[in-house]
C-alpha cells in the first residue's frame, strides 16, 4: 500500500457518475480538491450499503473540512446511477470493475468467501490533497462508522480547528453509537469535537432504517434523553422506552476528552425545538436558510425566555449559506447557478417554490437570509445580524452545489482575512469605555 506524501498515478481512465451525470476520463481529473476516495466492493450488499450511506450521512460535515467524496466499487456505471437515486447519494461513484485505483495505491489483498480465496480491493479509504498527494490512508473501514472514521483522520492532521458535526438525525440513529463516534474522534483531536442533533428536516433515514414518520416527535424526544444520560454518566442506568433497550448500569466506551462532550440542538425554526432547548439548558444552533431572518426573533426570544426559566444561560449560534469573491457581483455570479441547481432539485423535491435569479439577488440583502459578495457587503450584514440576535457564533456553509474548490478555498480565505478585521473592528468597546 503506498505511504502518505506519495502522488499516486491515477491517469487512466474510468467511468463515474459525477453529479447524477455519467462521465469518462482519468481519474485524476476528479481530484480537483481535498477528496476522499472510499473502496467498496458491490452495491446493494450489506456491508457495503452500510459504508456509503454513513458517508452520505457525513457529507456536509466533510464538506465543511474541505473535502469532496468518490466512492469506487467493481459495478458498472449504470448500476452506480440506479442505486444514487434509490439512496439520494449525491457524491460521484467511480466503476472500477478491473480494480483499477486499488492496483494504483498497492492495495490488492486475499480475501475469502465462503472458503474460496481471491484476490480483490482492499475495503480501505484514502485523503487526498488538491495537489493529488496522499494526506493519509484508512486501511480498515468500519463501514457503520465510516464518516467518523475519516472525520477523525482529518482531525489528526489539524490542530486548532473545531469539528462540528453539523446536523446528525438522531431521530434515526442510535445514541450509543453516536457518543462512541464523537467520543473518538475528539480524544483524537484533542479535545476539539463537538455534536449537533436535530430532529432532521431531510426525512429520507426514518424509513432506510424502519422508522415512522408519525413517531417524528417523540424518537428525537426519547432518543436525545438517551444520549444526555450517556454524555452525563459513565455507567449508564436506562430504563428503555418506545424505541431505546434498558440498559443495566453498564458503561460506554470511549470517554470523551471534553467533560461533558459539547452538544448542540440544531433547529429549522419550530418553537417545539426552541422549547426543548431551552428547558434543557442545551446550546442552540439555528438555520436560516431562506425569507427575511427578522420571522426568527419570536422564536430566539422564546428559546431564550425557556432558558432563563428554568435557570440555564441561553447560547445561541446561526448557521446560513454564503459566498465571498473580491468583487462583490462577481460573487454573485458564480454562486448563483450553484445555488439554483442545488436548490430547485431539492425543492422539486419537497414541494418548494422555485429558487429564481430576482429572488437570490434579494436574499443576499440585509432582509434576506444568503450571505452572497465581496467582504465588505458580507462583514455589514454579519453586524446586522449580531445587532438583531446576539449570538455567540455564526457559521457559514461555503459552497452551495458545485463551485470551483480554488474559489471556495479564496471564499474561506476572505472570511477570515478580510470579514473577521472588520467585524472585530466593529464591535471593539471604545477605547477608556
Amino acid at each position: 500500500m503506498l505511504t502518505p506524501g506519495k502522488k499516486p498515478k491515477l491517469s487512466f481512465k474510468i467511468d463515474a457518475l459525477v453529479d447524477g451525470k455519467p462521465v469518462n476520463g482519468p481519474f485524476s481529473k476528479l481530484i480537483d480538491g481535498p477528496t476522499v476516495v472510499s473502496v467498496y466492493m458491490r452495491n446493494n450488499t450489506s456491508a457495503c450499503d452500510k459504508q456509503t450511506a454513513d458517508l452520505a450521512k457525513h457529507e456536509k460535515a466533510l464538506g465543511k473540512q474541505g473535502f469532496t467524496i468518490i466512492g469506487v466499487s467493481r459495478d458498472t456505471c449504470a448500476a452506480h446511477t440506479k442505486y444514487a437515486a434509490k439512496h439520494g447519494f449525491k457524491y460521484t461513484l467511480v466503476a472500477d470493475p478491473e480494480d483499477q485505483f486499488s492496483k494504483a495505491m498497492d492495495a490488492i489483498v486475499e480475501k475469502s468467501m465462503y472458503g474460496k480465496k481471491y484476490l480483490g480491493p482492499l475495503r480501505a479509504a484514502y485523503l487526498f490533497g488538491g495537489d493529488g498527494k496522499l494526506l493519509a490512508v484508512i486501511p480498515k473501514v468500519e463501514a457503520a462508522e465510516h464518516g467518523s472514521q475519516v472525520l477523525a483522520a482529518i482531525a489528526a492532521r489539524t490542530r486548532r480547528i473545531r469539528l462540528s458535526s453539523a446536523v446528525v438525525v438522531l431521530s434515526s440513529d442510535d445514541p450509543i453509537r453516536v457518543f462512541q463516534q464523537f467520543a473518538t474522534l475528539d480524544l483524537l483531536s484533542g479535545g476539539r469535537a463537538e455534536l449537533w442533533v436535530g430532529r432532521g428536516s431531510f426525512v429520507e433515514s426514518f424509513p432506510l432504517f424502519g422508522y415512522e414518520l408519525r413517531d417524528y416527535e417523540a424518537l428525537f424526544e426519547e432518543k436525545l434523553a438517551l444520549l444526555l444520560k450517556i454524555r452525563e454518566e459513565e455507567k449508564v442506568f436506562w430504563p428503555g422506552g418506545r424505541f431505546t433497550k434498558p440498559i443495566p448500569g453498564l458503561g460506554v466506551y470511549p470517554r470523551p476528552k471534553q467533560n461533558p462532550l459539547p452538544l448542540w440542538v440544531a433547529a429549522g425554526g419550530s418553537p417545539e425545538s426552541a422549547v426543548r432547548a431551552g428547558r434543557l439548558g442545551l446550546p442552540l444552533v439555528l438555520g436560516i436558510i431562506a425569507g427575511s431572518p427578522k420571522r426568527f426573533l419570536p422564536f430566539v426570544e422564546l428559546y431564550r425566555k425557556t432558558a432563563r426559566e428554568h435557570g440555564h444561560t441561553p447560547r445561541l449560534a446561526l448557521a446560513a449559506h454564503g459566498f465571498l469573491a473580491e468583487d462583490d457581483e462577481e460573487a454573485f455570479r458564480l454562486a448563483l447557478p450553484a445555488f439554483l441547481r442545488v436548490m430547485n432539485k431539492i425543492g422539486r423535491e419537497r414541494g418548494w417554490r422555485p429558487l429564481t435569479p430576482e429572488y437570490f439577488a434579494w436574499s443576499r440583502t440585509l432582509e434576506g437570509a444568503d450571505f452572497i459578495g465581496d467582504p465588505e457587503r458580507v462583514a455589514e450584514k454579519v453586524l446586522y445580524w449580531h445587532e438583531l440576535f446576539r449570538p455567540e457564533r455564526l457559521l457559514l456553509q461555503l459552497s452551495v452545489g458545485t463551485l470551483p474548490h480554488a474559489r471556495v478555498l479564496r471564499a474561506i480565505e476572505l472570511l477570515g482575512t478580510e470579514v473577521l478585521p472588520r467585524v472585530e473592528r466593529a464591535l471593539r468597546p471604545p477605547a477608556g469605555g
